[in-house]
Formats: structure tokens, sequence, C-alpha cells
């Protein structure tokens, strides 16, 4: 047999040595599962009772307008942990949910218009279970003709559910006419064809109804009847679904106009509610109705009268009396309240009730009667509800959050301290004692969580960077609304563990100037640079900076100007390295027909001093390069970012240079670091110890919003290791909302990013970590899973030394289950005399 020349292992050796393996761990939470309000924005919410428990829907908009809703107890306790869908998945909107029992099931209507292409909007059901279960997940149509559907109204006649709606005949028109059908409990009509309630020339809309014991009334808008505007009018439905009053009759007609009108009956009479609108100002009136049509109000009852405006007012009954709800604006902030009305038609509460003084704008508030207690719910951004006693009495002051999923998380982002990584996030969780949102928690090497979350109150949408000995936190606060438009520079230390260092957070600069972005890099010496978009009164942006030391002192509480270019400089990032810190800016150089943003560069000492007078040109390639970051190797810089230069063919890529700590830049025009012909909204990069580690969002817009992440190794030569890129997030079902990253400086990289997750468990924006380990064969080791091949030696990644076991083995040196024999020849991680050692082969 011929045996291998020694150089031949010696090649063969260093070639498997330089190779190294990429592990990617499994995705894993970054916090446990809590109760917090539901992402996006949530209104429109109306309930109804099932004589033990309330069902409560509401709009979702978070992805598109869909329906949601969740049981709430008699005794005010939500049944369901979160908020489940009973709407949602088809292509299109679903919008204005209402609900009744029917003795059943709860039977839920909404407009939808998953068919808008051939029959606009229609009205769509489905059926809930007293268990909370949806039976109709797909849901059912219940109205489909080729013109608009809108404002549904349900109710509940002894036997079957009353659904009254408005519609729009001539799609072109503005006339609309009310129209009703009955429901049986199975979802099917009950009468062959639906019924008109008013036909009449012009404008019918909003309509309303409630049952009593010999049938229904239904109310409406109606432009009849004198007055410049619309009025109130109402028309009877029996038992039996024939309408006794064909076109309605006048309720409330007024000089003012009418608009959004409510009923109830108490068992013998119903009260009319509505709002009644001035020309500056709007009131709520109402007015008693019997069951045979006599008009008990002539003149109509002043509900509320106050200052301001009162708008969407909503009716029900306790058997007796009635409860009348609405928004309210006082002072320019809008607040539900509530007053009873009697049997009578006094007001025994004239200045009514404030059910909730912290909502953010009541937006049609609804209100239902069941439990012996009214129900109110309310709400825009979220839904909220409280119990009413029939006296009048709040049960449940500002009232509580029923519309609940897991705690959704945003604006993550990862530093690490030379030995734990520490993450934040801001975090939505029900907070009872505490009513910021920003958390962190610590995590070892391995991505294990080594201590619950901590509040982290004065943290927002912060910048993260390790100084030696704290954690150090940058984010922008708004001082005034303007004009001037006034934003200072906010600091605060984090320990090791992420405990709030400073009582409050200290000013970095705070000038009487907005200022906004701050981005933050260490030298791990106890300084810090802050940069940060500096507004000037030209209307551009600048590039300022201050610096701050770990003691929390501020060494330029005015700041210093680091670039002041006549046109906006932004998107900064910062990193530090051969005692320089490189801050990377754009400029945009405005052009509205061509994307025509350059990054830019400057080096600034720890002692304040800019060395580039005329910044650095990184890039000037044509198209736009934006999103920069920037990580140091120990002799240069990679600065990574998204570059649109050929766009029309490919969309935005991923491209890179290095610059060397004199400002060099290696790689004129760039070099492409990912080709993946979609959209890459985000790119960041770090320094993992032997190599640049580079990972991006890749959005695929163009398929169902779908997200992933990725990342690629670059060596300091600027040779990109992974040209196919490594998956570190597979496909998820939303996009993928923000990323950041940090290395140990061994090998490990822990990437956190905020995603939607519409599993049934979250159903919310949640930050989820993942980590790339990269080993070097014969880098230390601690087990054998460390190594992609899985074989840990002596403390050496083995992998790849099989070629020359291989050898060995052709030569007849002894082949131990190791695969290398690094014992034999002296060989350990880190071994200065490779060259030596291989040429003690036989």
């Amino acid at each position: 047999m011929k045996f291998a020349t020694p150089s031949f292992f010696i090649v063969m050796f260093l070639v498997t040595l330089n190779a190294s393996a990429a592990k990617v761990g499994e995705e894993f939470p970054i916090d446990e599962i809590l109760e917090g309000p539901m992402g996006g924005c949530q209104e429109e919410s109306a309930a109804a009772f099932n004589g033990t428990d309330w069902l409560v829907v509401w709009i979702n908009s978070s992805i598109k307008d869909d329906i949601w809703g969740i049981r709430v107890s008699a005794d005010g306790n939500t049944i369901d942990a979160t908020g489940f869908p009973i709407a949602t998945g088809v292509d299109e909107f679903q919008t204005d949910p209402t609900v009744v029992f029917d003795g059943l099931n709860w039977l839920v209507v909404w407009v939808d218009s998953r068919n808008f292409a051939t029959s606009y909007s229609d009205l769509w059901g489905a059926r809930v279970s007293p268990s909370g279960v949806v039976l109709d997940p797909d849901g059912f149509p219940v109205v489909e003709t080729v013109t608009f559907q809108d404002d549904p109204s349900l109710a509940f006649d002894g036997t079957n559910s009353i659904l009254v709606w408005s519609d729009r005949i001539d799609v072109a028109g503005p006339e609309l006419d009310i129209f009703g059908a009955r429901i049986a409990s199975d979802g099917s009509l009950v009468d062959d064809e639906i019924f008109t309630i008013c036909g009449a020339a012009g404008y019918q809309g909003g309509p309303d109804v409630d049952c009593g014991d010999d049938g229904c009334l239904v109310v409406w808008n109606d432009e009849r009847g004198g007055g410049w505007g619309q009025n109130t009018w109402a028309a009877r439905i029996s038992t039996d679904g024939v309408v006794q009053d064909p076109d309605g009759q006048p309720v409330i007609v007024e000089e003012p106009s009418n608009g959004r009108a409510g009923v109830a009956s108490n068992g013998v009479n119903y009260l009319v509610v509505c709002q009644r609108d001035h020309m500056t100002d709007a009131d709520v009136v109402g007015a008693r109705v019997t069951g045979d049509f006599n008009i008990l109000d002539a003149t109509p009852i002043e509900i509320s009268s106050e200052v301001d405006e009162q708008y969407y007012p909503d009716v029900a009954s306790d058997g007796s009396d009635w409860y009348v709800i609405w928004s309210d604006r006082q002072n320019s902030h809008w607040k539900p309240m509530g007053t009873r009305v009697s049997a009578d038609g006094s007001i025994p509460d004239s200045q009514g009730t404030e059910l909730d003084d912290s909502s953010n704008g009541p937006d049609t508030p609804s209100l239902g009667f069941g439990g012996n207690m009214y129900f109110g719910t309310w709400g825009y951004g979220d839904i909220f509800a409280s119990r009413i006693a029939t006296d009048g009495t709040l049960i449940d002051a500002d009232g509580f959050m029923v519309s609940l999923s897991a705690n959704s998380q945003y604006y993550s982002e990862v530093g690490f301290n030379g030995e734990q990584f520490l993450v934040s996030w801001w975090d939505t969780r029900k907070n009872e004692t505490d009513d910021s949102f920003a958390y962190t928690r610590v995590f070892d090497v391995d991505g294990n969580p080594l201590m619950a979350s901590k509040n982290a109150a004065p943290l927002e949408s912060t910048r993260l960077s390790f100084d030696g000995q704290y954690f150090s936190a940058v984010w922008h606060d708004l001082i005034t609304f303007g004009p001037p438009k006034i934003s200072h520079i906010l600091s605060s230390r984090l320990t090791a563990t992420g405990e709030i260092v400073d009582s409050a957070p200290y000013h970095v600069c705070d000038a009487s100037i907005d200022m906004s972005s701050p981005y933050i890099a260490s030298g791990g010496d106890g300084m810090s640079l802050v940069a940060w978009e500096h507004s000037k009164y030209d209307g551009t942006e600048h590039l300022w900076g201050g610096r701050i030391t770990s003691e929390g002192q501020v060494l330029d509480i005015d700041g210093f100007p680091i670039s002041e270019e006549e046109t906006a400089e932004e998107d900064i990032t910062i990193s530090f390295g051969d005692d320089l810190y490189l801050v990377v800016f754009n400029r945009d150089y405005g052009d509205v027909f061509v994307n025509n943003t350059k990054l830019f560069a400057v080096r600034v000492r720890p002692d304040g001093d800019v060395l580039d007078a005329e910044p650095i040109e990184v890039c000037m390639f044509p198209g736009a390069q934006v999103d920069a970051s920037a990580a140091f190797d120990g002799e240069n810089w990679l600065v990574v970012w998204r570059d649109s230069r050929y766009f029309d063919q490919t969309g935005t890529d991923i491209y890179g240079t290095r610059i060397s700590s004199t400002g060099e830049v290696l790689d004129q025009g760039g070099f492409l670091i990912a080709d993946m012909g979609l959209s890459i909204p985000s790119v960041k990069v770090v320094f993992d110890g032997t190599d640049f580690v580079v990972s991006w969002i890749d959005q695929q817009v163009d398929i169902d919003e779908k997200s992933s992440i990725w990342a690629t190794r670059v060596s300091p030569d600027g040779t990109v290791r992974d040209p196919e890129g490594i998956a570190l997030v597979e496909e998820s079902d939303s996009d993928v909302a923000s990323m950041a990253m940090a290395s140990d400086g061994l090998g490990r990289t822990l990437v956190v990013h905020c995603r939607y997750m519409p599993d049934p468990e979250f159903r919310a924006a949640r930050t989820r970590g993942v980590m790339l380990r990269s080993l070097a064969l014969g880098e230390v080791c601690i087990e054998d899973e460390e190594c992609s091949s899985d074989l840990c030696i002596d403390g050496v990644c083995s992998e790849g030394l099989e070629s020359v076991d291989a050898g060995i083995s052709d030569g007849g040196t002894d082949n131990n289950s190791g695969g290398c024999g690094c014992e034999t020849v002296g060989l350990t991680a880190g071994s200065s005399n490779l060259l030596e050692a291989m040429l003690s082969f036989p």
C-alpha cells in the first residue's frame, strides 16, 4: 500500500481546521405567557347574557378586522384566559358585531366582505355554545344580496332571534332602507324571505331592536319628518314576524338632527333613546313608547345635556326601570357615562355616573342586563366592562379589561456583559401595581433563563450596551408636543441581573430642541458614546453625540456635533474598536423620484474628538443604502446594510464592507452578503470571536406576509462563509416585527426577535430567542453537542480530523474511537505547534 505524504496530511488538516460548524438551537420563549391586553385595536363591542354568563364580542384589527369574543361570569371574572376568534381567517374584513342568546346558544352576526367582488357586504353569523365553543367556525351566510348590508342588531322574542339591519338597495345611491329576518336556533331563517320594515324614500339607517311580551320594536334614524337632519322613527313587529307599522312612525322629531338610536323594553313600555345633534354639541334624549305605539313623552326626556358632547347612547332595562350609557366628552377627554331613567320617565341621577376615568375614548358603548345587574362595555384600543347595580351603583370602578390575550411583547433588545445575556422588551402584561410595561430577563450563554423577568420601569424602546460595570439603556422621551416639538435623550443603568441602578432616568442631553432615535456603544472601560438625531431649526436632522460614564456622569450635557451636513442624517448605529467609536449613518438626499440614501461613517475618540470632519463615504453606489449595522473583529469593522441597487431585478439585498481603524474603506462599493430577492426589513451584525455573524429578517411580502430569520457568517477577510444562508427561524404566519442580537465572543450568538404568533395559546406578538453556535474545529468545547460532529474529544472539537484519522489508519497507526488520536500527537486546543505535531506522524 502506498502511503500518503506528510504534506498531504498537513494540507488536509489545515483545510478542515478552518471549516467551522454552525448549529441552530431550538427557538425558545423569552418569558412565560401572562394575561395581557390583546394586540391591535379593539372596538365596537357588544354583549349578551345567557342566564349565567356574558359573551362579549368585538372587532380586533391586529392584522385585519376580525370578530373575537370572551365569556365573563356574572361575578365579573373572565372565564376564558384569552379572547377567542369567532370570525377570522378569511381574506377580507368582518365588522359591526351584534350578539344575542337564543335560549340554547349565543348567536353572533356581523358585516362580512369576504364576497365583496360579487355581493359587496353581507351579513354572516356563527353560534357560540355556553361552554365557549364556536359551533360554526367558518361562519354561515345570513343575508346575501347584491347590495350593502350594514348596522345589524339582534334581539330575542322568546322563540326566535330577530335581526334588523340597513340595506343600500342602490349600491351607487344614498338611499338606505330597514329590513328584518327571524332566525331559528339552528341558524336558519324562519321565514322564506327577509321582510321590509321601512322602504320609504330617502335615508333610513342605524337600526336597533328589542322585544317585549307582545312583539318587538325597531327604531332607526330617518330623514323624514321635518327638521334639517335625521329624526328617530320606529315600527312594531309581531311575534309572527308581521310588520305592524309599514314604513314606521316618528318618535322623536325636532329641529336638531338625531343620531344613533337605541331601544329597550321594561315589559310594559319601551324607552327609545337617541343622540340629539346641535350645531356645536350633542345631547342624549329619550321618549317612552307603549306596546300599542302611544308616545308618552311628546317632549323628549333630557337624559344628559351637559356641556361638551354626549354621543352613541345605548339602553337596557331591569324589568322596571332603564339605564342609559353613552360616550361623553369632557375637556377633550372621552369617558363612558351612564344614568338611570325611572319607569315614570324621571332621572334619579341627574349628573350621571362616570364609568371609567381612565378610558381612551369609548367607541360606541354597549349595554345589557342580566344576573340582576346592568353590564356595560366600551373602549377603543382595549375593551372594558363594568357591572352596574339596579340602583345605579357602580360595581366595577373604572371597569375591567375583557379583550385579553397572552401579553404582547415588542421592541426586543439584547446585550452581553462577559458572562450572561440581558434581554429587554416592551410588555403589555396586566400589572396591578405598576403602570410601566418594560421588562428584562437574564440568560446564560446557552440561552437558559437564570431568573424570572423583572420590571424595568424607565426603559422605552431602548438600546443596550455594557460598559464594563453596568448595562446602559438609552431612549428619547417626548417633553412637549410643540410647537416646537421637544424630546430629550434619557439613560438608565442596569446591573448584570437587570436591577435598575438609578432611581430615575438621567438626561444625556436636554437641549431645548427635538432629539430622537439614540444609539449607544461602550468600550468596556466605563465610557459610552451616545449618538442621536438632532433636529435643527432648518427642519433637518443632524448627527450629535454625548458621552456618559459607568457612574452615570454626563460629560457633554449640551451634546456635540458629529456631522452637520445640510441634509437629513439619520438611521444611526455605533460600534467600538481599537479605542475608537465608529458612528455609521445615512444621508437622505431627498430625490422623490430616485431613492437616494447613502451611507457615511465618522470615527470618534473616547475624549469626544471627532476624527473625520468630512465623513467617510461607506457606500455611494446608485440606489439606497439604509438600515446599517456595524461590528469590530479586532482589526477592522464590518458594516452591513440593506441595498436596493438592483431592486428591479432582485429586490432588497444585503451588502457589506470592511473599514479599517484608519478610516479606509477596504471593499469599495461593498460586496454581496445575501441575495434573497425579497424584502429584507432589518439586518444586524456582531462578531462572535471568529467570524462576523450577519442576521436579517426575510419578509416575503408576496406570499401571505410570511417572514423568516436568516443568518450567515462572514470571515474577517470578507469571505461569505454560508452563501446559502442559515435558517434561524422558519416561516411564521405574519411579519417579524423586530430583531436584535449579541454574541459572547466565543461562538455563541443570541438572536431575539418579536413576531405575531397566531397559535391559540398566544394570539399575540411575542419575543422569542434562538441561539446560533459556531465553534471552529480545534476550538475548546465542553460536550459533544457543541460540535457539529457531536464529537468533543479531550476538550477539542474534532470533526474534520477524521481525514487525518483515515490517513493514520492506512499507515497502521492505532485508530481510537475518538477518530483523531489527539493525545498521541500532543495536539491541544490553541496549539501553536501544529506543523511539528503533524510532522511527528510516521
